[in-house]
């Protein structure tokens, strides 16, 4: 159920520590609650380091839970009160005190390299605690080895006794930090360690750059054996912080502090005496609040956009905006009878879907014109859209028989300690797979070479509709593709594994890519254009012949549009 899925995102890991400490849950329950929390994970970041500009990715947060989950547009109450909707400054800065009490990962920059922050897959306060520690202790490593090895390795002589105190004040810290680790094979390699170094000072004589960079090199290697391999699983996802209320940001900017802000949610919808959150960060008292079977916006939200995915046009147009200057609802009592249906049936998508799809609205065809309706606003006729990139690229998949549907697995990316993070490197590659388009491997910025041409969403922000643009490029890519090729062999090889005559051919092709049979004219045409290839090329190759034909048909505008 969709309310049971948002809460999950919002606080599963609270969720999940709740059921393991209550015997409710499985550990490997457990582990699927905490990773769903990756929706605010990944909400944007800005800067090169985990600190910095942490006020944007709090605000790219409230916008995508805002535009995404209750249609309104609360950014724009960071500086101020909204200029349209009732909603007030203080209710932002009350969400962006439960944001704030939160610990949201580090991905690593340029920087930064390294990961931090992620979260333990079985929580609990001493595991919370576990990975803390961790994390300090990769930063504290890499730390030294950017700013206390450089200059070591060209020291002079005056420097000497000073680096030697600061080399073992170095191993101090790495025996504190390491203290308790359930990583096995560490306690060996510091008494390893301690004994090269005693040797190593006690008769380096002229020898003092080799025993820094002895000592870099190990550092090196423990912030590399701390990388691939942790206490424990740990995921990116968020868990919880220190609980406390955020202070107001004059004009939105965060070195003017204003007033404090307690956590809360907004007064428009719960009233003046909205209650305050006593413990925890209040993602979980956020998620209850988000789910409650009467709120007003988040079913109705939801509602229009499944509508908006059948027909290209939500009951309310403006789906990520239902204040003051969005537009009306076309049929506003269809859509309060969806939504109450929708909540009374459990949230349920699956029902939703099957409400909609058998409805007569949805089997109108889409000829013909109303001068009385020429926008389509009030559904006089089906309108007529074109698939997604993603479902172009699942539809020529599934046609030719090798679409994976099963759950798509992991990007062979490499470890945390050789990642280049940024603009190149392993984020930048397109892993081949069969799985559906949903498991391609996204770059924020950067396009898919195919998904790229068909007006792909803007990953960094919440899209509410997508633009759909019919340009020269998408027809001579798909003219010259090496991928629709690829397809159009594998759909080839199957119409002649599985159908043995022309005929045949044709018909199964017509019901593998459109669903219907051939009309009596397209298969006339189709005989004809076999013929005259045959003659033209004087050749039986029945592979050359049919890839040609499968390309016409998985170009075609029928089977790239919803009729």
């Amino acid at each position: 159920p969709f309310d049971q899925f948002l809460r999950f995102q919002m606080a599963g890991d609270i969720i999940a520590t709740q059921g393991l400490e209550d015997g409710t849950i499985e550990e490997s329950a457990a582990r699927e609650l905490v990773i769903a929390t990756g929706y605010l994970a990944l909400s944007q970041r800005y800067g090169n380091s985990k600190a910095d500009n942490l006020h944007l990715t709090y605000e790219n947060a409230i916008d995508t839970i805002g535009r995404g989950v209750l249609g309104l547009t609360l950014r724009c109450s960071r500086c101020h009160d909204h200029p349209f909707d009732p909603i007030l400054q203080t209710d932002y800065y009350g969400l962006y005190g439960i944001l704030e009490s939160t610990n949201m990962p580090w991905m690593g920059m340029s920087i930064e390299k390294s990961p931090s922050g992620l979260a333990p897959t079985r929580p609990s306060e001493k595991r919370q605690k576990q990975a803390a520690d961790h994390w300090a202790t990769m930063t504290r490593y890499e730390y030294q080895i950017n700013n206390h090895f450089r200059p070591w390795l060209k020291p002079t002589p005056d420097e000497y006794k000073r680096v030697s105190k600061e080399l073992e004040e170095a191993q101090r810290q790495a025996d504190s930090a390491k203290a308790g680790s359930e990583n096995p094979g560490v306690s060996a390699k510091l008494r390893e360690l301690t004994q090269q170094r005693e040797k190593l000072l006690s008769r380096h004589g002229g020898k003092f750059r080799e025993l820094m960079l002895h000592g870099l090199n190990w550092l090196k290697k423990e912030k590399s054996n701390l990388a691939r391999n942790p206490p424990f699983e740990m995921v990116f996802a968020v868990s919880e912080g220190k609980p406390h209320d955020a202070a107001i940001h004059r004009r939105g900017e965060p070195t003017r502090k204003g007033p404090v802000a307690p956590r809360r949610f907004l007064q428009v919808i719960d009233g003046p005496d909205v209650p305050k959150i006593p413990q925890g960060s209040g993602r979980l008292e956020l998620a209850n609040w988000l789910t409650q079977p009467d709120h007003p916006l988040v079913p109705r939200v939801l509602v229009n956009r499944i509508w908006q995915r059948h027909f290209g046009r939500g009951l309310v147009a403006t789906s990520d905006n239902f204040g003051i200057r969005g537009e009306e609802p076309s049929h506003p009592e269809l859509l309060d009878w969806l939504t109450q249906r929708f909540v009374d049936e459990g949230w349920s998508l699956k029902r939703l879907h099957r409400q909609i799809v058998l409805s007569r609205t949805y089997r109108l065809s889409s000829r013909g014109t109303s001068d009385a309706d020429p926008s389509n606003i009030y559904l006089t006729r089906f309108a007529r859209r074109r698939l997604e990139g993603e479902a172009i690229r699942d539809a020529m998949l599934a046609v030719n028989g090798q679409l994976d549907r099963t759950q798509g697995s992991s990007h062979p990316l490499p470890p945390w300690d050789v990642k280049r993070y940024g603009l190149n490197g392993p984020f930048n590659t397109e892993y081949e797979t069969n799985h559906r388009s949903v498991y391609l491997l996204t770059q924020r910025l950067f396009n898919h070479s195919f998904l790229g041409l068909f007006d792909p969403p803007d990953r960094n922000t919440a899209t509410a509709m997508r633009s759909s643009a019919d340009v020269p490029g998408q027809s001579l890519f798909l003219m010259n593709s090496s991928y629709v090729r690829k397809q159009a062999e594998a759909f080839t090889d199957r119409l002649l594994k599985e159908r043995s005559t022309d005929a045949d051919r044709i018909e199964w092709a017509f019901q593998l890519a459109y669903g219907r049979d051939p009309e009596p004219a397209e298969r006339n045409q189709f005989e004809t254009y076999i013929e005259r290839f045959q003659q033209a090329r004087d050749t039986d190759d029945n592979r050359q012949l049919w890839t040609s034909i499968a390309r016409v048909i998985l170009t075609s505008n029928e089977f790239f549009f919803v009729d």
